[in-house]
């Protein structure tokens, strides 16, 4: 089996302007894309997680001199978006299409800290929410080629997002995050030996 490692850009968010991008923002003069790109270099990264409002603030042609540019670092791209937030899906698909990445990472919910309880009814309505959502876009998922990676968030259990791979075959997959188990009340070998056949990206 081939690893390839990788950046993604939410472990460097106030290094790179994303922390509080709502107003006012947290560092205006945050590097952005370009200084994620220069450390993903420095690191010799093969893969990296682009955040997609970065692209969707570009136009066609700029996001194909992006996707020349990581071809010669020999970087593979992967879309980052998300149904709560992040942007809407079909700019995502827009930059996927342009870049050539095959895979669209999904963080399903903000960050909810594993306090589904306290959501009450709104857990239940959200998750058929998610279910809904992800249905309008696993058959474009399926035509171009692409998968759908979604996210345990410190929202979902994995037999939960391992029911939303079997229910939109292969069109849905996950991104493992190891820290994300504990707020759901899982191991991280507990949630890997359940979700493993579908993990695609982990963080």
């Amino acid at each position: 089996m081939k690893l390839d490692v990788g950046l993604n850009p939410y472990g460097l968010t106030y290094h790179l302007g994303l922390q509080g991008m709502g107003t006012p923002r947290i560092n205006p003069h945050g590097k952005g894309l370009d200084g994620f790109i220069a450390i993903a270099t420095e690191l010799n990264a093969k893969v990296l997680e682009i955040f997609d409002p970065w692209l969707a603030e570009l136009g066609d042609s700029a996001i194909v001199d992006l996707r020349k540019r990581l071809a010669d670092l020999a970087m593979t791209p992967v879309v980052s978006a998300g149904i709560h937030g992040m942007g809407p899906i079909k700019t995502a698909f827009r930059s996927a299409r342009l870049l050539d990445a095959k895979v669209i990472r999904l963080g399903l919910t903000p960050v909810l800290e594993g306090s589904r309880g306290l959501q009450g009814p709104k857990w239940r309505e959200y998750v058929k929410t998610v279910h809904d959502r992800l249905s309008q876009f696993t058959q474009p998922a399926r035509d171009e080629g692409r998968i759908l990676a979604i996210e345990n968030h410190q929202d979902f259990r994995s037999d939960e997002l391992v029911s939303y791979c079997n229910h939109f075959n292969q069109a849905v997959y996950i991104t493992l995050d190891t820290g994300n188990t504990f707020p759901v009340g899982e191991s991280p070998m507990d949630f890997v030996r359940r979700a493993a056949p579908f993990v695609r990206t982990c963080i």
